[in-house]
């Protein structure tokens, strides 16, 4: 459980999320929930494994920076993919991940989509928000839209409030900008 979130504002756009990933009651610090890959930021919530299978065969997935809609349609049919070459755990295999699909923003310089596990795809034309935290988040970028802050110091602003009031969410808050 966590919050991962992309805003685009003023020709900025950057990716946020916090770093805690839970197992049980243990609380770990996985660090950021996204990655940078060629003017792309993934920002991701759900099984950590699963987003680790993702990450590591991502030079398979052929892009460029002018995504329109059928290239995140792709990318969410691509990542499944991935995932069902894992299969389901098998009673008592605690090394597997589960086959469940991830949420994922997908984020470039002029774009932001939302990636559902349904394979739906949102172009989002402001920002957007997954995980747990998602409506926390998604409170303070509309609260802050029109702010003198900086696109940069919104993001960072959204995950610290969504840590300090969301149980689900924790660890320290990470951002990146997408370029």
């Amino acid at each position: 459980m966590s919050v991962a979130l992309a805003i685009r504002r003023n020709g900025s756009t950057w990716l946020a999320s916090d770093s805690a990933a839970f197992s049980g009651s243990h609380t770990l610090d996985h660090g950021p929930k996204f990655i940078l890959h060629g003017g792309l930021g993934i920002a991701h919530t759900g099984c950590i494994r699963a987003w680790q299978a993702i990450a590591a065969r991502l030079s398979e997935f052929d892009h460029d920076l002018e995504w329109r809609t059928k290239d995140a349609i792709a990318w969410g049919e691509w990542s499944r993919g991935v995932l069902r070459k894992f299969g389901a755990p098998k009673e008592g295999d605690h090394n597997r991940m589960p086959s469940t699909p991830i949420d994922n923003l997908l984020a470039t310089p002029r774009r932001i989509f939302n990636v559902s596990p349904n394979g739906s795809v949102v172009l989002l034309p402001r920002f957007g928000a997954i995980g747990a935290g998602r409506a926390y988040a998604v409170g303070v970028l509309e609260a802050l839209w029109k702010s003198g802050y900086s696109t940069r110091e919104i993001a960072r602003r959204a995950v610290e409030v969504t840590i300090r009031h969301c149980a689900d969410v924790g660890g320290r808050p990470w951002s990146a900008r997408i370029q």
